[in-house]
This record gives C-alpha cells, structure tokens and sequence, in this order.
C-alpha cells in the first residue's frame, strides 16, 4: 500500500482519508488506492468543494498580512467587518484565482449567477470575523498550515509505519491555548455522547468533522514542543447559536479545550480504524449504510443503485 512506502513516495495519509474508510472502505480504495476520481467538479462556485475553496483562500487572503506575529485586533476584524467593498474585492479576488484553469485570473470567468454565491460567502465572512473579533487580540501561527507525524502500529507479527497529517485551515495563540480551527460551510455535528461514536459507520449523523479536528490536534500536539493547550474549533457556518458561531466541540456536557481530554482516546481510535484497514484478511468492502451510498459518484462502479 502507498501509505507504508518509505521515502518520497510514500503517501500523506489524511483524516478526510480515513473518515472515507470509515463511512466505506470500497469508496476508500476506489478513490486513495486506486486514483480514481470522486467526480469531476463543476467550475462554478455553486459546487460546494469549489465554495469551500474559495472560502478558504478569501480567510487566507485577509489574514496573510498577520502571518508575521503582528497580533489580529478586535479592530482590525470590526474596520473589515464594517468594509463590505473590501470583503466583496477579497472574495472575487479569491473566486477567479480558484476559477481560473488557465492561472490568468480573468475577471470574466465569473458568470452572473455566482454572485448570488458570491453574497453568501460575504455572509460567511462576517460571521468569522465578527467571531474572530469576540475573540481577539489573538495570534496567527499558520493558515493552510501542512503537518504530518509518524504513525507506528503492530498488527499480528507484522509492523507498519506511515505518515499521517494534511492541511489545517487555521492555526492560532492566545494565552497559552492553540486553536485549530477548521471552516465547515455546513452544519456538522458539535457534541457526541461516546468515543465509539466517531468511527461508527452505522449511524446516520457519524460526527466525522468532529475525528477530523481531534486527529489534526493529535498530530499537530505530537509536532509541538511547547506546553500549549491544544483546542480544537469548528467556523460551523450553519450552526449559529444566538447569530454567532458555534465553534466548541463538546463530549457530552463538556467542552474539549485540551489535549488531555482526548490525545489518548484518539489515539486507539485511529489504531483501530488503521488495524482494520492494514488487516490483509479483510477485503475492501462497500458499506451497509444506505444513506452513505445515496449521494456516492461510485455507485456505479459498485452497481448500487441510488437509495441502495
């Protein structure tokens, strides 16, 4: 497998990477093992991957300037809050950058029915920055920061050891706590009740953006040599609570502000889906959970049909 390869070969085996193992082993090998693509994406920003995009570079594009350890200042994300010809000339900056195949970001790519996307990022942004403002003076240590760490596992005789990581969206400092934060566009799940649940490929609502957070933590925590609480944060664009953001993650009752309250769970999680999936007696096999086939673009490969 490419995952165990040693040297520049060797495959960056992501959290997005095993939540797709987890919902569906056969759509993980489909789309990881064997290359094949999920579906061709459409070039208009009504495609929720390209939306997201631009979402991400429009957040990259407004804090790059602070990237140099000058703090983020409640005024700072208020004066751009209030600047909404600024934020408009940002995200249309970030929209042809990303629509542009070609690289010459000609303004005439965007087509008139983007701009009604374009006004719903608008809306996405000040939402960030009116919480980003509640919650400053703040530091940014890194946007679309890449981290990876070495994984070593045992499974029978066998030893195994892969790199594990991916791009975190945002990562920042405030009085001895890092965030990572991660911006979801929709409405993901904010608590669970038991660890299980987050690999539980049979329930409806799997809260996967919820594993997704705590293994960038649990990676970047393992990277870190400061004594920093590591707090994972979901920009849930759709969870408002009272027009703001809802941003904590919660186990039960209890908000997950620290590495000691997950590091050694998540640990055995990622073990057990990692043993399942280096366990050569077991096949690639498409899930049993309907609602997951619903929206797959292998159905087909897998001749199920719609609804399974």
């Amino acid at each position: 497998m490419k995952y165990t390869k040693v040297g520049e070969k060797q495959g960056l085996l992501s959290p997005s990477a095993l939540n797709t193992y987890i919902d569906c082993p056969l759509k993980f090998a489909h789309q990881y093992l064997l290359g094949l693509r999920d579906s061709e994406i459409e070039n208009a920003l009504s495609d929720p991957r390209i939306f997201g995009t631009v979402l991400h570079t429009s957040m990259e594009i407004i804090y790059k300037e602070h990237l140099n350890g000058q703090a983020v200042s409640r005024l700072f994300c208020e004066s751009l809050f209030n600047d909404t010809d600024k934020l408009k000339s940002i995200i249309r900056q970030a929209a042809v950058s990303v629509l542009s195949s070609d690289g010459t970001n000609n303004i005439e790519v965007l087509g008139a029915k983007d701009e009604l996307v374009l006004d719903v990022i608008l809306n996405y942004l000040k939402l960030i920055l009116i919480s980003d403002a509640s919650y400053a003076p703040f530091t940014i240590i890194g946007i679309e920061s890449k981290v990876k760490t070495s994984w070593r596992m045992q499974i029978d005789d066998r030893e195994f050891e892969l790199l594990l990581g991916g791009f975190i969206d945002r990562v920042d400092s405030k009085d001895g706590v890092i965030r990572i934060v991660d911006y979801k566009s929709g409405k993901p799940e904010m608590r669970f009740k038991d660890w299980n649940d987050l690999i539980d490929s049979s329930k409806q609502k799997r809260p996967k953006e919820i594993l997704q957070a705590l293994i960038y933590c649990c990676v970047y925590h393992l990277n870190s040599k400061d004594d920093y609480s590591i707090k994972p944060v979901l920009y849930a664009m759709r969870g408002l609570e009272d027009g703001k953001l809802n941003a904590d993650l919660k186990h039960g009752k209890n908000v997950i502000d620290h590495q000691e309250l997950y590091f050694q769970a998540v640990q055995e999680l990622i073990d057990q889906v990692l043993s399942d999936m280096f366990d050569s007696s077991r096949p690639f096999v498409g899930t049993t959970n309907s609602d997951t086939c619903k929206y797959c673009n292998f159905n087909d490969l897998c001749q199920k049909e719609e609804g399974y």
